[in-house]
């Protein structure tokens, strides 16, 4: 974690200095500049993810005073993974070189209690994306995960005031699970981004007119940042006029216009081979701008915000992010009221608010009822988790070692993971000490965001226990690990390190891709993510989470603590 003093600090002291001409003490003049003083010209700002392509975009133009105003300092708060820490750090030298005169200060970290401590603004950018093969349920249960205790982080240390806004999809949900964990933090301070869809609606729309993107208004986007989103071009204009009038093919708008903004996104990725980035953290910033300002008169903008906070405006459904048309006023906001739809818009509203229930009801076990007042249970810091019901052993896990044996460790695991493989190393050279006091259950946790393999690989190990010597190519992928990871060819060097193990490579194959197998390992990435998991390797010993034993000697004496452990608690029974 680093922090630096700004260029503002430096120049107050340089102010301080000239005061009474340098030569000793005087009265220090008071200037805007010094904006320490007052609470609301500074601002801690947040955002995950920073060191990716969408966060490193946006970086640059909050720190330059764009979006909060040139008045206003910003204390910004990087969070990344362990493992890009070092790029975040790279990506904090340049903003140290750009000398932006609002930049008060930087913070680069891993920890989401630092992150967002005070914040005032979360931009929520980082989240694993989908890759081929993943159901859209399969992303939103491992993002649950993230956003589980990125929502718990924000109510524990930010501002009750802070502002949230989602960007990492699928956004609406992640949105709505992030504020679903938090008490102390108002709903109607939470929003998902749908910028993006109006501006590539908007847009289409000047391009079909040939007129300038400044002279369309209005275009709002209903529902889910999805391809069930409605861009609404009924109610929008073109240079004062109906966008229905200026552009007669109605054809055209119900069909190419709608299928376009809604499928860009797909066409991005296949054009560029990554997905939109710039244009996403460009809505992000706009979204941040318009929320902060006041809405000019007769306009509107579309994001997504809380059907509960929204009043359940048009008849939407509680407990959603659902985005409308909405107006600011710089601080709060409000639906645009009285707009009519006709039947066709009704039909794609209803469509998309459906996948919002449907996306609501795939993540219902980590939507717990948190709002103020409905839930009084315990759940202060002094009261230790009970994890005991998600670690049970069951017939689905991979268990090394004898089942009788007393001390159960239970291991969420990335076959990618660099710390992962170190782990493995340990414990194999303690394994001879231990083995006849420890059994090691093996979960998936791949983290595909950053380790593009690793779901693969784990999806060939495990195919490998339905021939019984996944411990051999699970002990072959780690120790193989530098050379596949990185490699374009990973898959064929799966299947020859299979080969060596003395698996039939055919049918590993064919098991691989069979529907349990991924049943299996969203198993496991669903009880880490009840579990709050961040990264890997997490560790758990008879229940109770650990830190990682990096050494030989650390484990053995993690063992023995904990053997001595059990007899005391035998012998006071």
């Amino acid at each position: 974690m680093e922090d630096r003093r700004t260029h503002a600090d430096r120049r107050r002291s340089v102010d301080r200095r000239h005061s009474d001409g340098g030569h000793g003490p005087g009265i220090e003049r008071r200037r805007v500049s010094d904006r320490r003083t007052i609470e609301h010209l500074r601002k801690v700002v947040t955002i995950t993810g920073a060191a990716g392509q969408i966060g490193y975009a946006m970086l640059f133009r909050i720190a330059s005073g764009e979006v909060f105003g040139e008045n206003v300092e910003i204390d910004l708060k990087l969070l990344e993974l362990e493992q890009a820490l070092p790029a975040l750090n790279g990506v904090k030298m340049e903003l140290d070189d750009g000398a932006f005169p609002n930049l008060a200060s930087i913070t680069t970290t891993s920890s989401l209690d630092v992150a967002f401590g005070d914040s005032d603004w979360a931009f929520l950018v980082g989240s694993v994306p989908r890759k081929a093969g993943m159901e859209r349920n399969d992303l939103l249960n491992i993002n649950g995960g993230i956003f589980t205790g990125q929502g718990k982080a924000l109510d524990k240390n930010a501002k009750p005031t802070c502002k949230v806004l989602v960007v990492g999809n699928p956004c609406n949900t992640n949105a709505l699970i992030a504020k679903s964990m938090c008490k102390n933090l108002e709903e109607k301070n939470f929003f998902a981004m749908t910028m993006l869809d109006e501006l590539r609606a908007t847009s289409q729309l000047a391009q079909k007119a040939k007129v300038s993107q400044n002279d369309v208004r209005n275009l709002a986007i209903w529902g889910n940042h999805s391809s069930t989103q409605y861009p609404d071009f009924y109610h929008a204009t073109i240079k004062g006029k109906p966008a229905t009038e200026v552009i007669a093919d109605e054809n055209w708008l119900k069909g190419d216009f709608i299928s376009t903004v809604q499928q860009r996104g797909a066409a991005i990725i296949k054009a560029r081979g990554a997905s939109s980035a710039a244009s996403a953290a460009n809505a992000a910033i706009e979204t941040a701008k318009r929320l902060s300002c006041r809405t000019p008169d007769g306009q509107w903008f579309s994001v997504a915000v809380s059907t509960n906070a929204a009043k359940h405006a048009y008849g939407i459904k509680k407990d959603l992010m659902f985005s409308y048309p909405i107006r600011s006023n710089g601080s709060d906001w409000e639906v645009v009221k009285g707009i009519e739809h006709n039947d066709f818009s009704k039909g794609k509203i209803k469509a998309s608010e459906d996948e919002l229930i449907g996306e609501r009801e795939a993540v219902k076990g980590l939507l717990p009822n948190c709002k103020k007042g409905d839930d009084d249970s315990d759940t202060s810091d002094n009261q230790a988790p009970d994890y005991s019901a998600i670690l049970e052993i069951t017939e689905d896990d991979m268990v090394i070692g004898n089942l009788q044996n007393p001390i159960t460790i239970v291991e969420y695991s990335d076959l990618q993971c660099p710390a992962c493989a170190h782990f493995h190393k340990v414990v194999k050279q303690t394994w001879r000490l231990i083995s006849n006091d420890v059994k090691l259950v093996i979960r998936n946790y791949p983290l595909i965001q950053i380790h593009a393999q690793a779901y693969l690989a784990a999806q060939y190990t495990e195919a490998a226990r339905v021939q019984q010597k996944h411990e051999a190519f699970f002990d072959k992928l780690f120790s193989n690990q530098t050379q596949w990871s990185g490699a374009a060819n990973a898959e064929e060097l799966f299947l020859q390190y299979a080969s060596e193990v003395g698996l039939d490579v055919e049918k590993l194959k064919q098991d691989k891709n069979d529907p349990t197998i991924k049943d299996k390992i969203q198993k496991d990435i669903d009880s880490g993510n009840k579990l709050g998991i961040r990264g890997t390797p997490t560790i758990f010993v008879n229940n109770k989470e650990v830190n990682f034993p990096d050494t030989p000697q650390k484990f053995f004496e993690m063992i023995q603590q904990e053997k001595q452990a059990l007899v005391e608690a035998k012998l006071n029974k």
